[in-house]
């Protein structure tokens, strides 16, 4: 079976003079025993990282690169969809590496399995270090807490390509933080056929140049990711309503707050989350005391 990887790029060269991207593009090269359609969208660089994926395109037949002038991974992932030819679509950044037999390990075990999403876990590189890297002991939607899996991204996950295409998902563009975690949960509330493959074969790289490292009113738009992700969640999966609102309360929103630059406007944000949807309401029923604390504190905070 073949697998469409989609991969955006933006400035990966300027990270390193292009070894980062040069790395990640040999890591999807060196895959064994897989049929490989690789996607690249270049998102409107700067700097060499077109002229590096153009290099490749021209040596290798089975990449393609393209180019979205939209900014933002949402437009440049939905440009790649367009062009999907494989049985199943995996996702990848552009900054990331693959051990030799990840793809082949998560496509056997979603075919066995006849998976509609595989999760895989990855490992965490920061400065040569490998670490553990997963979500918050916390958060357990669908027994994601098996494995070190993690729906708040879409890399080094395996989406069969007809389940994406029948139930029409696609990233929002107006996301640019969360966008892919807003992507899983539309998918991954339609479905009972998810998977998980345990070996930690997707290598996460932390850098300075990271999105997520950086402060930025982009942050907001995570508000409002989880604002549709409490909606879904609260019409398709109520049971687990609860958990994600407090998920979202104790743990995440403040995040998306102290990264913005913008805290009036974040705070707005935030309101329009809690008080307008009802969600605040909801908190207060079962946790009152802690609840308004945490609101208070939020509110009378200057930065």
């Amino acid at each position: 079976m073949k697998v469409s990887c989609i991969i955006p790029v933006y400035n990966t060269f300027s990270i390193d003079d292009g070894k980062t991207l040069e790395a990640c593009i040999k890591s999807l090269l060196d895959q064994r025993g897989c049929d490989l359609q690789i996607i690249f969208i270049d998102n409107n660089s700067t700097d060499d990282s077109l002229k590096t994926l153009k290099k490749y395109e021209q040596k290798n037949k089975n990449i393609e690169v393209y180019q979205e002038k939209k900014a933002g991974a949402s437009t440049a992932r939905n440009k790649g969809l367009k062009f999907v030819k494989g049985d199943f679509i995996f996702f990848m950044d552009s900054d990331d590496l693959l051990k030799k037999d990840m793809i082949k390990t998560a496509l056997k075990i979603a075919i066995e399995k006849d998976s509609d999403i595989l999760y895989s876990s990855k490992v965490l590189k920061v400065n040569g270090e490998i670490k553990p890297y997963g979500p918050s002991n916390s958060f357990k939607y669908n027994s994601i807490s098996k494995s070190r899996a993690n729906i708040f991204g879409v890399a080094g996950h395996l989406y069969k390509t007809d389940f994406v295409k029948r139930m029409n998902v696609s990233f929002n563009f107006n996301i640019f933080i969360a966008e892919d975690f807003l992507f899983n949960i539309e998918l991954n509330t339609q479905t009972d056929k998810i998977d998980f493959n345990l070996a930690e074969n997707y290598i996460y790289i932390k850098h300075d140049m990271s999105t997520t490292g950086q402060k930025s009113d982009k942050w907001i738009s995570a508000i409002y990711s989880w604002k549709m992700v409490l909606k879904i969640i609260r019409k398709r999966k109520p049971r687990e309503y609860r958990r994600f609102i407090n998920t979202f309360f104790e743990e995440y929103f403040n995040i998306f707050i102290v990264k913005s630059i913008d805290k009036k406007k974040a705070k707005r944000a935030f309101l329009s989350v809690m008080v307008r949807d009802g969600n605040l309401l909801y908190l207060l029923s079962y946790k009152m005391k802690s609840t308004i604390r945490k609101v208070k504190k939020i509110y009378r905070s200057k930065k």
